[in-house]
């Protein structure tokens, strides 16, 4: 694959990637942020059924759509804004459940994709 080529299909998949994270957002994000902890959690399955397949496609899928999809910043920012709207505790479930299941669902993807 030539390096014109791959840069084409990875922003075309970031694209596609950033505007899923953006309807998950619309669709779950009400009074918690549903839609980014499943964006964060399916980016951390397909990254690690990737990795563990080791197939070129970990470029174009792994760094551009599920690079996309998932959101450190966007995660940090709804942290911070629960803690800021008085739900600390919310506010610390979110950030420690988003961080074990995105481990444990890169960890089950990356046992699934080198199961292929």
């Amino acid at each position: 694959m030539s390096v014109v080529v791959a840069v084409a299909l990875v922003s075309i998949a970031a694209a596609v990637g950033g505007l899923t994270r953006f309807d998950l957002a619309g669709r779950f994000n009400h009074d918690f942020p549903v839609g980014t902890l499943l964006a964060n959690v399916l980016a951390s399955v397909l990254l690690g059924f990737l990795v563990g397949w080791g197939d070129v496609s970990e470029l174009v899928i792994g760094v551009g759509f599920a690079g996309s999809l998932s959101t450190w910043s966007t995660l940090a920012n709804e942290t911070v804004t629960l803690f800021s709207a008085g739900r600390a505790r919310l506010a610390c479930f979110y950030l420690s459940f988003t961080l074990v299941a995105g481990v444990g669902a890169g960890l089950a993807g990356l046992t699934l994709g080198s199961l292929m």
